[in-house]
């Protein structure tokens, strides 16, 4: 555009001197992430140089926190978390010992997600009841700023395991998906998951 033409070397010093000259807020970021309340996990792969790469993100509602990995579970770098961990039910966050103190939350955007694959997919109505409910019982929570009167809340956690366990059933009375019956439906899997 301005007849100017950069080296790659050029440019890949100029991404070198700006990360050294944000690594104190970045350092900051992690620290404030790490002492919040409640914690959102994630990670996602990515190619660079012909090579699968993580990006893992740890955020709050007013930071996020990245970090890059050869590694989907390497999450030693979150040690020190102390709140609440919330993200989707991925078997890391729950076997791996750097969050063995740590409470967790599921992420409901994932079960929407999910629930909306096995409606369309198989076409199982229960999935379409529970994102039914699962939205309703945000609106009630934004609703009442966060504190539901506690006989809806009951209301709810009822029609919750109802549906589940209607589905569990459902799938186990269905002939196996697998011919060697080791294998579930997705469906099935995932109202096993929601149910624990």
């Amino acid at each position: 555009c301005h007849g100017v033409s950069l080296a790659p070397s050029t440019i890949a010093g100029f991404g070198n001197a700006f990360s050294q000259a944000l690594s104190p807020f970045m350092e900051k970021v992690e620290q404030n992430v790490k002492a919040a309340p409640v914690v959102h996990l994630d990670e996602t792969g990515f190619r660079m140089g012909g090579k699968t790469c993580w990006l893992h993100v740890a955020s709050t509602p007013r930071l996020t926190w990245y970090r890059i990995s050869a590694k989907r579970n390497d999450v030693a770098a979150l040690v020190g978390i102390l709140g609440t961990l919330m993200h989707d039910h991925w078997k890391t966050y729950y076997s791996n010992d750097v969050f063995k103190g740590n409470a967790h939350g599921l992420c409901n955007s994932h079960h929407l997600r999910e629930l909306k694959a096995v409606a369309e997919l198989d076409g199982d109505r229960w999935a379409r009841h529970l994102q039914r409910l699962l939205r309703f019982a945000l609106h009630v929570t934004h609703a009442n700023q966060g504190v539901v009167p506690l006989p809806l809340a009951e209301r709810i956690v009822l029609l919750y395991h109802i549906l589940l366990e209607r589905a569990v059933a459902m799938y186990e009375a269905r002939p196996p998906f697998d011919p060697k019956g080791r294998a579930k439906r997705i469906g099935h899997n995932l109202a096993l998951r929601l149910l624990q």
